[in-house]
């Protein structure tokens, strides 16, 4: 084998574009079609002294001793590809990225800052189109053939490089040079909301920031609501993100409603896990302390102390974390810099003004005439954004002329006298109250009452929430239209493809002050009952074939639940407070958000069937004990279980259902399996006598595997039990249930009948996907992980594990089956970390290789590590794994996984 290149090298990375698709849409011809490539690819590489590293995909990664070459191959082989004459639904389009720097070889293959940076600028280009670094345009300068040349593209931030480049195009003759904008960071930035209008002006606001942010950990940006803080946030952070290695983070307190869950929100919108028995605030610290993030928190003014306390917390304990705040006023925390966002300058308001006009209605433009009034509204709005976006709605009905008029009757706060921050706000208030009289009375009541909703509503939430006094169903769906034309209402689509309405924040809160107590009162009591009524449906339908797009549904409405509930508790609406925690902690409601969130109120939803009715004590009580054995206090939830069964309407009453449900979770959670099952098989019974086919089939497949962890496999009778509840979630349709069930199938069939084991995994792991990358069944996953790794599955596996990972796991007992399972699939290839991952499991859940799934998986990966590692050199490997945290032993094992995928 000929020796690779050392030194300061020039890679070459390449990949075919939409390839999924051309085999999707034409499998027999993309055979013939990629053998072709690879020729051209290859020979391009080889005929320029460059050396083929290895293929990934439908791709190459190559290596040269001279950045000419690198040019050269990477010229040769597009020019061939595009004269090549390709069947047309096969026409292929390559992207191609150079970059020169210093070789990091490892076992025949290279890794390392410059490497990754490779494939990073491979990946930000266009079927057709060679992207070049700034350091192999500087090493090839001017040295190029006639016709050819490097065009540069400017600079432009990549994913996991730490400071921007310059990117150049290689064109040529015979090429063709027009492509879209780069794939970068600059247009794809971290989970910030994409800006779908443009900024206007702040150039120096941002480069205020951007300085206090140097110096500074915590930067609250004040100001009155409307002025632009947020816009004004995104922009700042999108711009610094690159330089924080875990980027940029926004979280939005808008729709937070309790001060008591500021914590959760933040953790939420992180990614953070939460785990049964610890506070989130514990889990959040843990979760950010290793991270180098910007964090944007948005939105502070109506929790300011609980806010302010967190962003203190963490800032103690996290040393790398900083935060952009934006509230009304300051934080008032010690060392926080305020930056008070001022209003646009006269030519910043009035360029917003046109763009703004211009999207309402698209022929509208500047001219003589109107320059004058134009500038008068900008003025007599003092500069304020919101203000100025509401009066650029109004030129589809209203010139500026007569919007100028308009605002001479309305807001005469505006003359004379030198302004200060109160009078600002009552600027705001001027340009909301001259928006609000412009309705009807009846889109003024539908707008208020629409202030209940928090983070937004469907159509049918507003129908069956605003709908009374003056206003009919059938009202409804023209006044949100009209609310939604005058810029009040913002109509989305979610990502259940609904269309989602929300008022913007200020909108809201002014909205709120407008609904009369009484109407208010009246307007909460059908937004919960309906949010009650709405979480039935919901259930039923995450039982069967949607369950997918349900389960988008109810954690875009956990907000809206978590409020009805409250609401619910506060009015002393027992049957509604009841009925939305029952409902929200059924399965498969329960393993998400809202499931959590519905779970949090049940202690006072306890105070308040004791002193209200009594009728559904039991169930009540049940819940209450299921909270405590979450929270780790097993002897409450234990004390409140013998209650539950106490007020229970005899043996056969159906809340009982609930008291085993709990008690179940306080066994396995004290690791009596003989308990567990006896609870298991109460719960598959009483699913059984009431026709609930998906609790069925969930808790029956989960008996087989209680039992067999018991020490009771009976195997025969286990397959077949696995086989019956995997016909039942069958019926059902919902993916959950059945990649669950499949797991469960196939490990009674690991001993007996691996090929079918092997299959009914490979299925399970395709019904999981079903669900979409938002959603990862933990329960499945780590079961389909377990399998994998016994029947040697590693594709199958990793990705389990992967999708596990990605989320962070919600338990010890999870992160170690996962740890256990990824140390068995790469201890071939990666001894040494699959040892490390032993110590660490050894640790972390002990006992856990004692259950007999994993004590052949640990057996088989400790040969495979023996078999490549010095005695001494494991048990050096095991102590480092030992001393690991959660988190370090998460990375690690996700760092192992992709190593291996990608290999």
């Amino acid at each position: 084998m000929t020796e690779l290149p050392s030194g300061t090298v020039t890679f070459l990375f390449t990949d075919l574009e939409g390839s999924t698709r051309l085999w999707e849409d034409n499998p027999d011809a993309m055979h013939g079609a990629l053998t072709r490539h690879d020729e051209i690819v290859r020979s391009a590489i080889e005929s320029q002294n460059g050396h083929v590293v290895k293929t990934t995909g439908d791709g190459f990664h190559a290596v040269f001793a001279s950045a000419h070459d690198a040019i050269g191959a990477a010229l040769a082989a597009q020019v061939t590809i595009e004269q090549e004459p390709w069947p047309e639904l096969t026409r292929l389009r390559v992207r191609m990225g150079v970059h020169t720097g210093e070789a990091q070889q490892r076992a025949g293959d290279y890794y390392g800052s410059s490497t990754n940076r490779a494939a990073r600028l491979m990946g930000v280009g266009h079927g057709g189109q060679i992207v070049v670094s700034d350091a192999t345009a500087a090493v090839v300068g001017n040295d190029l053939a006639d016709g050819v040349d490097l065009v540069p593209l400017g600079e432009h931030r990549l994913r996991d490089v730490a400071t921007p480049i310059a990117i150049f195009q290689l064109v040529a003759v015979g090429l063709p040079s027009e492509f879209p904008a780069l794939l970068t960071l600059d247009a794809f930035p971290e989970n910030l909301p994409a800006q779908v209008s443009s900024f206007v002006g702040r150039e120096r606001d941002v480069r205020e920031i951007v300085g206090l942010l140097d110096a500074a950990r915590v930067v609250t940006l004040t100001g009155v609501g409307g002025v632009g803080k947020t816009r004004l946030a995104l922009q700042v952070a999108s711009e610094l993100q690159a330089r924080f290695r875990e980027g940029a983070r926004l979280v939005e307190l808008a729709s937070v409603r309790d001060p008591g869950v500021v914590a959760d929100a933040v953790a939420a919108a992180l990614g953070a896990p939460t785990r049964p028995g610890i506070p989130v605030l514990d889990t959040l610290i843990e979760f950010v302390r290793p991270k180098q993030l910007l964090v944007v928190l948005d939105n502070c003014e109506h929790l300011l102390a609980p806010a302010a306390e967190l962003v203190r917390t963490l800032e103690h304990a996290c040393l790398q974390l900083v935060v952009l705040a934006t509230s009304r006023e300051g934080l008032g925390i010690s060392g926080e810099r305020l930056v008070a966002v001022r209003s646009l300058a006269e030519s910043e308001s009035e360029q917003l003004f046109v763009e703004r006009a211009v999207a309402v209605k698209a022929d509208f433009e500047v001219t003589d005439a109107n320059a004058p009034a134009i500038a008068e509204v900008c003025r007599r709005l003092d500069g304020i954004p919101l203000a100025i976006e509401l009066a650029a709605a109004r030129v589809a009905a209203l010139s500026p002329a007569q919007l100028a008029q308009r605002l001479d009757q309305r807001f005469r706060i505006l003359a004379g006298g030198e302004r200060g921050a109160i009078e600002r706000h009552a600027t705001l208030r001027a340009a909301i109250d001259w928006s609000y009289d412009l309705l009807a009375s009846e889109e003024q009541l539908m707008l208020a009452r629409l202030s209940v909703f928090a983070g937004g509503c469907t159509l049918e939430a507003a129908e069956a929430t605003c709908a009374g006094e003056a206003i009919g169903p059938d009202d409804v769906l023209d006044l949100v239209s009209g609310l939604v034309m005058r810029s009040l209402v913002v109509a989305d689509t979610d990502s259940a493809g609904d269309t989602y309405y929300r008022l913007l924040e200020t909108i809201r809160q002014y909205a709120e002050e407008c609904l009369e107590p009484q109407d208010r009162d009246a307007t909460r009591d059908r937004h919960s009952r309906h949010f009650a009524e709405w979480l039935s449906v919901a259930l039923a339908g995450s039982q069967g074939p949607e369950q997918a797009e349900w389960f988008a549904r109810v954690d875009r409405d956990a907000e809206n639940l978590r409020t009805a509930v409250s609401w619910a508790i506060a009015r002393e609406d027992t049957p509604t407070a009841v009925e939305l925690l029952a409902t929200g902690t059924r399965s498969p409601l329960g393993t998400f958000t809202v499931g959590r969130a519905m779970l949090d109120s049940a202690d006072a939803v306890l105070e308040l069937v004791r002193a209200t009715d009594l009728d559904r004590l039991t169930l009540v009580l049940a819940h209450a004990a299921l909270l405590a054995a979450f929270r780790g206090d097993r002897g409450r939830a234990e004390q409140l279980c013998d209650e539950a069964r106490a007020a229970a309407d005899g043996p056969d009453d159906d809340d009982l259902y609930d008291v085993w449900a709990a008690e179940e979770w306080i066994a396995l959670g004290a690791g009596d399996l003989a308990r567990a099952v006896e609870c298991t098989e109460h719960i598959v019974a009483w699913a059984r006598r009431n026709g609930y086919d998906y609790e069925q089939a969930g808790m029956a497949g989960s008996l087989v595997m209680f039992r067999a962890s018991a020490g009771d496999p009976g195997t025969g009778t286990g397959i077949a039990n696995a086989r019956e509840a995997l016909a039942l979630s069958r019926r059902t349709g919902a993916p959950a249930s059945i990649a669950s069930n499949l797991a469960f199938l196939a490990q009674t069939l690991v001993d007996s009948d691996a090929e079918t084991a092997r299959a009914n995994l490979v299925e399970a792991m395709q019904w999981h996907d079903a669900l979409g990358p938002a959603f990862a069944e933990e329960a499945a996953l780590s079961t389909i992980a377990m399998v994998g790794a016994r029947l040697a599955e590693r594709a199958v596996t990793l990705r389990a594990a992967a999708r596990i990972l990605d989320r962070t796991p919600s338990s010890t007992l999870i992160l170690g089956g996962v740890l256990e399972n990824v140390a068995a699939s790469v201890a071939p290839e990666s001894p040494d970390g699959a040892a490390i991952l032993h110590g660490a499991v050894d640790v972390l859940t002990p006992g856990l290789v004692q259950w007999g799934p994993l004590v052949v998986t640990r057996a088989r990966a400790v040969e495979a590590i023996d078999a490549h590692v010095d005695p001494e050199a494991v048990a050096r490997d095991r102590e480092q794994g030992a001393l690991m945290t959660e988190p370090e032993a998460a990375d690690l094992a996700r760092a192992l996984v992709d190593e291996a995928l990608s290999g």
